[in-house]
């Protein structure tokens, strides 16, 4: 199961990158998807992995739920190690900063991914 979860990551982040995100940019209803890329906190590797966002502001909003389990996703663990990524949201690649989310991120963030029509629609 691992290794077909791995292909079918591969093959969502080729698809995406040679098409600019015409193919792989969207989720079920339209949910907006964009690429982010970590360094590894272990490996030193580049990381990347396609997440659905929501937009607040200026600011992407990335949910790290790891499908509702009580263990963090391995790319926010590898953000909290390294607070630089980069992103692709069908834009050529640009690096992003990133922090812990604070107490205000918290409660402005998470409601922006749980309550938005992009999100409602997943």
């Amino acid at each position: 199961m691992r290794v077909l979860a791995r292909a079918f990551l591969w093959l969502h982040v080729m698809l995406y990158r040679l098409t600019n995100g015409r193919i792989g940019g969207r989720f079920l209803g339209g949910t907006s998807i964009l690429l982010l890329t970590t360094i590894g906190r272990r490996t030193g590797k580049r990381r990347t992995r396609p997440l659905v966002y929501v937009r607040d502001g200026e600011r992407l909003v990335l949910c790290a739920s790891n499908g509702g389990s009580p263990r963090h996703p391995a790319w926010y663990l590898n953000l909290q190690r390294c607070l630089r990524a980069e992103d692709e949201p069908g834009d050529p690649a640009r690096a992003a900063d990133s922090g812990p989310p604070g107490k205000h991120d918290a409660l402005t963030g998470f409601p922006a991914c749980v309550t938005s029509e992009e999100a409602a629609s997943i």
